[in-house]
């Protein structure tokens, strides 16, 4: 499942709801999510590159993308570390 970020505020809440589903029984794996980001604003995808656990902020760049244009999200390193593991 792909869905669109900049700030894991959806896709947390996401992992969240199919963990929950697979706790209760109400399915018996999880699915395989994908994150995007913009390509202007995307401090994930350069943790991962980097094989990083720590996501830092970067100052986004102008972007079509705009609402998955944010690269300096409040809660994005306890967002990220729930991710990674």
């Amino acid at each position: 499942m792909v869905i669109p970020s900049g700030n894991l505020g959806n896709a947390a809440a996401l992992f969240a709801g199919f963990r929950m589903a697979k706790e209760l029984g109400l399915t018996d794996r999880m699915p395989r999510l994908c994150v995007a980001q913009a390509a202007r604003a995307n401090p994930m995808y350069r943790a991962f590159i980097a094989h990083s656990d720590e996501v830092a902020p970067v100052v986004a760049e102008p972007t079509q993308a705009s609402a998955i244009g944010s690269a300096t999200p409040s809660a994005l390193r306890a967002r990220w570390r729930r991710f990674a593991g």
